[in-house]
C-alpha cells in the first residue's frame, strides 16, 4: 500500500515539474517571440526611415541638379537662389504627384520660374554700356527669326514644286515645268545641292523647292514636310533651296537643313508631324536621335524658354552651352546648328558645346554623315562657313 502510495507521489511530482518546464519554456518562448517582433518592427520602422531619408536625399538632389542647370551662368544671391528653389520645389512635388489636373499650375510656375530668372538676368547683365549694346544684338534674333517665318510663307508658297527621283528632279506639275525651262538657276541649284550632300541621302527626300528666283530672300534654305496648297504629303519632306546663293553660302545652310531631316525624318519618330515648326506634338521613337538629344541638354531647361521676345536672355544665360544664339530657340534648332557646326569642325570650345559634339560623335551613322558631306565639299572646293558662331 505504501508503495502505492509513493508511487503516486512520484508519478504527481513528476507531472508537477513536467508542466512546470513546459509552463517556463511556452513564457521564455513567448518572450522570445515578442523580442523578435519587436526587432523586426523596429528593423522596419529603421528601413522606412532610412528609405524616407533617401528619398528626401534624392528629391533634394534632383531640384539642386535643375537648379544648377536652369541658372545657366547666373551668380545669383542666397536669397535669390531661395526664390528660384521654392518654386523649384512647388514644380517638383505637383510632378510627383502625377496628375493631370496639376499640369496647369505646373505651367504657370514654369511661367513664374522664366520670369524670375529673365529679371536676374536683366540685373546680372544690363550693367554698362557694352553689356547692354550687346543685349540689344541678342534681342533682335527672335525679332529677325519672326520676320524670316513670315516671309518664308510669302515666297515658299509660290515657289515651284520639284520631284527628287533617282538623283534628279522632276517637275511636280506644269508650273514647275514651265519654270524649270526658262530658268537655269533651279537647274544649277539642284547641281549645288549634289555638290554638298550625299545623293543617295538626298533621294529620300521626296520633293524640291527652289525660291528665290525672282523675289529676293534673307532665308537660305528650310526643310520642312510636304504639306501645303500644292502638296498634300505630310509623312515626307521638301528640302526648300535660295536659288540667288553661291556653293560658299549655301554649303552650311544645306547642312544645317539636313541635320534637321537627320533627326525628324520617319525612319526617328512614330507617326504624321502636326505642327511642321515645332514638332512638340511628335512621337520620337526612344533611341532616336532629337530624343536622346533632348534627354540630355533640353529636358530640365526646356519649360523655362518661352521662346518668344526674351528669348535671348535664356540664351544669355546659357551661351556656353549653345554654338550660335540661332541653336536656343528650341531643342530642334539646337540639334540643327550643333551637327552643322560638327561637321564643319567650328565651334567654341566651352564645355557646354564639347559635350555636344561628344554626344554627336558617338553615333557611327551621324560620323559617316558628316565624312561623306566633307569629302563632296573638298572635292568640290567648297568651304561651308557659319557667320552666327561665338
Amino acid at each position: 500500500m505504501k508503495k502505492i502510495i509513493f508511487l503516486k507521489l512520484t508519478i504527481y511530482l513528476l507531472l508537477i515539474l513536467l508542466f512546470s518546464t513546459s509552463f517556463t519554456n511556452c513564457r521564455k518562448s513567448d518572450n522570445e517571440n515578442k523580442e523578435e517582433n519587436t526587432r523586426e518592427t523596429q528593423n522596419y520602422d529603421d528601413i522606412k526611415e532610412k528609405k524616407s531619408q533617401e528619398d528626401e536625399s534624392q528629391e533634394k538632389n534632383a531640384i539642386s541638379k535643375t537648379y544648377s542647370k536652369i541658372i545657366g551662368n547666373l551668380d545669383l544671391s542666397k536669397d535669390e537662389k531661395d526664390e528660384i528653389m521654392k518654386l523649384l520645389t512647388k514644380i517638383m512635388n505637383l510632378k510627383q504627384e502625377n496628375v493631370s489636373a496639376n499640369e496647369e499650375k505646373i505651367s504657370k510656375l514654369n511661367k513664374d520660374l522664366c520670369d524670375l530668372l529673365n529679371k536676374y538676368t536683366l540685373e546680372k547683365f544690363e550693367g554698362g554700356n557694352t553689356r547692354l549694346n550687346k543685349l540689344k544684338s541678342y534681342a533682335s534674333l527672335y525679332k529677325d527669326v519672326s520676320q524670316n517665318v513670315e516671309e518664308f510663307f510669302n515666297i515658299t508658297t509660290k515657289s515651284p514644286v520639284f520631284l527628287i527621283k533617282r538623283s534628279k528632279i522632276e517637275p511636280f506639275d506644269r508650273i514647275a515645268e514651265t519654270e524649270y525651262k526658262k530658268n537655269n538657276k533651279i537647274k544649277n541649284a539642284w547641281e549645288n545641292v549634289k555638290k554638298i550632300l550625299p545623293i543617295e541621302r538626298v533621294n529620300k527626300i521626296k520633293y524640291f523647292k527652289p525660291f528665290g528666283v525672282e523675289n529676293k530672300t534673307h532665308t537660305a534654305g528650310y526643310i520642312t514636310t510636304a504639306e501645303d496648297s500644292k502638296i498634300n504629303d505630310a509623312n515626307q519632306f521638301v528640302l526648300g533651296i535660295n536659288v540667288g546663293l553661291d556653293c560658299d553660302i549655301l554649303s552650311y545652310s544645306l547642312i544645317h537643313e539636313f541635320g534637321h531631316f537627320t533627326s525628324l525624318n520617319s525612319s526617328q519618330r512614330d507617326g504624321k508631324y502636326k505642327d511642321v515648326f515645332s514638332y512638340k506634338d511628335a512621337k520620337f521613337k526612344e533611341n532616336s536621335y532629337i530624343n536622346l538629344f533632348y534627354k540630355k541638354f533640353w529636358e530640365e531647361i526646356d519649360e523655362i524658354n518661352k521662346e518668344d521676345e526674351s528669348v535671348y536672355l535664356f540664351y544669355i544665360r546659357h551661351s556656353s552651352e549653345f554654338v550660335s544664339m540661332y541653336s536656343s530657340l528650341n531643342y530642334v534648332e539646337d540639334f540643327a546648328e550643333t551637327f552643322g557646326h560638327f561637321v564643319i569642325n567650328n565651334y567654341n570650345d566651352s564645355d557646354g558645346v564639347k559635350e555636344k559634339m561628344t554626344f554627336l560623335n558617338t553615333f557611327p551613322e551621324i560620323v559617316k554623315i558628316k565624312n561623306e558631306i566633307l569629302s563632296l565639299c573638298k572635292q568640290n572646293n567648297i568651304h561651308p562657313s557659319s557667320k552666327d558662331t561665338k
